[in-house]
């Protein structure tokens, strides 16, 4: 249903790469690893309604719940932004928490069959999984820009982005999207926007919630894991070049998931995970945080 900051980036600058600016990719690159540029992964709304990923926090013990309560705490991926003060304060205090989070459906997942017809050789069939959002139901992303014309630049690629779609099989037709743009934070109209402004913007914090899938320096790694949550993902794939005759993988990574929480905040990296090619295949890793007091 959703896609990673990494993916984000890495199709944005495959988008560069196609456009006539030849400064493009390296200013797009220079800018995220500055941090003048920064990305959250891609979460879903419904009826003008933000969503977070639950935080990964260990919950004081709990009070007996009976077994149908339990269930539909633990299946919960999503919380409404608006609900988000009500759960922490419920890990903290071992209270139950009351939501419909966990029912919120915002599409259908299905497959879909083809066949790939290669020259003298038979038809080979595969599936495809994809996902149907429901209406009045997508995805949003949160970006961080130093000033208006860096904000434009991924604009105007996220736009061309959106026409050529994203994710593994776009050559299939797949991964299109309309781009509707909500405004800054502070002044949308979607419901938890400007609370969301608030967990982003605060001073103090006594933990960090990743809102990107990412993954600290290797001399940041030691400090990241004191007191972290965390759930790991394998981070990998195949790039997608018009100048590569030949299929490369990339190499192969885990990072942390959104939602993964930290006592101590660390800055990431972009990886180039194709070294010795033509030109790099950057792989984004810097986490953009909620700052919870």
């Amino acid at each position: 249903m959703k896609f990673c900051a990494d993916t984000y980036f890495s199709a944005l600058c495959h988008t560069a790469i196609r456009t006539t600016d030849e400064n493009l990719l390296q200013n797009l690159y220079t800018k995220a690893e500055q941090g003048d540029l920064c990305f959250t992964d891609a979460m879903p709304w419904k009826d003008k309604q933000i969503f977070l990923p639950r935080p990964y926090l260990q919950p004081q013990p709990t009070q007996a719940l009976d077994p149908a309560q339990r269930k539909k705490w633990k299946n919960i991926k999503w919380l409404p932004v608006s609900q988000y003060p009500a759960y922490l304060t419920a890990l903290q205090t071992g209270q139950p928490f009351e939501t419909d989070a966990a029912e919120v459906k915002f599409g259908q997942a299905f497959s879909a069959d083809k066949v790939q017809v290669k020259t003298e050789e038979p038809p080979e069939p595969y599936s495809v999984g994809l996902f149907q959002f429901g209406v009045d139901c997508g995805l949003y992303l949160i970006i961080g820009a130093k000033d208006q014309q860096t904000f434009e630049e991924v604009r105007n690629l996220t736009f061309l982005l959106g026409q050529g779609g994203i994710g593994g099989k776009v050559s299939a037709g797949y991964g299109s999207f309309v781009l509707l743009e909500a405004g800054p934070l502070n002044s949308s109209e979607m419901q938890g926007a400007r609370q969301l402004q608030q967990y982003l913007a605060a001073d103090t914090a006594t933990k960090y919630i990743a809102l990107t899938t990412a993954l600290p320096r290797e001399e940041e790694l030691g400090e990241a894991m004191e007191g972290a949550s965390y759930e790991l993902v394998r981070r990998s794939g195949f790039v997608q070049s018009a100048t590569r005759m030949r299929q490369q993988k990339k190499q192969e990574q885990y990072f942390f998931a959104a939602g993964s929480t930290f006592d101590h905040p660390f800055k990431g990296d972009i990886w180039d995970v194709v070294p010795g090619e033509e030109h790099p295949v950057y792989r984004y890793g810097m986490p953009m945080f909620l700052r919870i007091g």
